[in-house]
């Protein structure tokens, strides 16, 4: 928990920042709504889209980019000399990377349940638009199922675990050869890439059970392996290789 703490308390910055220009465009949108102004609710709310997508992809790059950067300046050294184990620090540095997105991602749906409702109940003629939308679900057939959308929001989770788990193990094992040398960093984000692409494409290949909603199951199961066999394959070079 300290070694959380601590994580936590050097990505705040960032994220109250962030946090400070999603209230500012989301009053602009409300504001927009109640005056019924198209014009105005329509910028903000494709400033919100935009930005909350770059939002979401600088929260989760933040945990590799602080990794990164205590594995390669002094003052990341300073790690190392707590009374703590390799894995517990990289535990701590994943469990944050999760409760940020986790939180982005919940504030960020219930921003578009509010907005959903302000739109329908200010600008009626879009009504119809989400009308037509649900029926085009319907006549598509889309599985949405309790079951289904269950195992999508789990497959989804362990996905992110697996990202972030494969960033880890890249930046660590480019930061045990090069030592911060330079370049390291691009190096690093190369293998990544790679890495992940060769990973993914052979998870994807494994295609067990008759439904969408096993096969998610499955995928789900294989990709947690894997992020626990890349989680303990890190944490160990870190100790041997880094941590000296």
């Amino acid at each position: 928990m300290k070694l959380l703490k601590y994580e936590i308390r050097k990505g705040i910055t960032l994220k109250l920042i962030l946090l400070g220009l999603f209230a500012i465009v989301e009053g602009a949108f409300i504001y927009g709504c109640l005056a019924a102004n198209e014009s105005i609710a329509t910028i903000t709310a494709l400033l919100l889209v935009f930005g909350g997508l770059g939002a979401l992809l600088l929260v989760g790059a933040q945990s590799m980019v602080t990794l990164h950067h205590d594995m390669n300046t002094k003052q990341g050294y300073l790690l190392f000399m707590t009374p703590k184990s390799c894995y517990a620090i990289l535990g701590a540095k994943l469990v944050e990377s999760l409760l940020s997105i986790g939180v982005t991602v919940a504030l960020a749906v219930g921003t578009v349940m509010l907005n959903a409702n302000l739109v329908a109940t200010h600008f009626h003629e879009l009504v119809e638009m989400k009308n037509m939308l649900a029926q085009l679900v319907q006549a598509l057939h889309l599985e949405m199922t309790v079951a289904s959308i269950g195992s999508f929001a789990v497959d989804t989770l362990f996905g992110w675990i697996f990202l972030i788990t494969t960033a880890y193990f890249a930046d660590v094992l480019v930061s045990s050869l090069l030592r911060g040398k330079k370049f390291g960093g691009l190096l690093a984000f190369i293998l990544f890439v790679v890495l992940n692409a060769m990973l993914n494409r052979g998870i994807e290949s494994i295609h067990i059970g008759d439904t969408l909603t096993m096969q998610t199951v499955v995928h789900s199961c294989v990709t947690i392996a894997a992020s626990a066999v890349m989680y303990v394959v890190t944490a160990r070079i870190m100790e041997t290789k880094l941590s000296v």
